[in-house]
């Protein structure tokens, strides 16, 4: 027997890489504005004779976390592309790459709560699972 009010939903590619350069952009942005204020005290409490020991290593740090933000947000928009959430009459599937598949029953659902990115479903003792609210269908 087929469930017709089976429905599957997937993550739209543009806004999920949307997202994800928003988030990642954020952090960089938080990242290198910390940097400059360690090289702003470095200005006023080093001499100068003992700055480039301080700033060229943290250049160096600062370019290869660049580098790995860069590489975590092409690798996280393509894992949120993969996002599929099967909805039925009484149960909610959730599948990505690189996370366990998530079963949720309605029995279980305890309280749902909106969020301006997202639902988070609560159920059991408190556990929680998200659903995007950019999902397509």
């Amino acid at each position: 027997m087929v469930d017709e009010a089976v429905r599957v939903f997937h993550v739209s590619p543009a806004r999920a890489r949307a997202w994800v350069r928003r988030f990642y952009a954020g952090f960089l942005a938080f990242y290198v504005a910390v940097e400059l204020g360690m090289v702003g005290w470095t200005l006023a409490t080093t001499p100068a004779a003992h700055r480039l020991r301080f700033w060229l290593p943290s250049a160096l740090i600062m370019g290869v976390f660049t580098l790995v933000i860069l590489r975590g947000a092409g690798r996280s928009a393509r894992r949120l592309v993969t996002y599929q959430l099967t909805m039925g009459p009484n149960v909610l599937r959730m599948v990505q790459e690189g996370l366990v598949p998530t079963e949720l029953f309605r029995r279980d659902v305890t309280r749902i709560v909106e969020l301006s990115s997202a639902l988070r479903i609560v159920y059991g003792d408190g556990r929680f699972v998200g659903v995007p609210r950019f999902l397509e269908g």
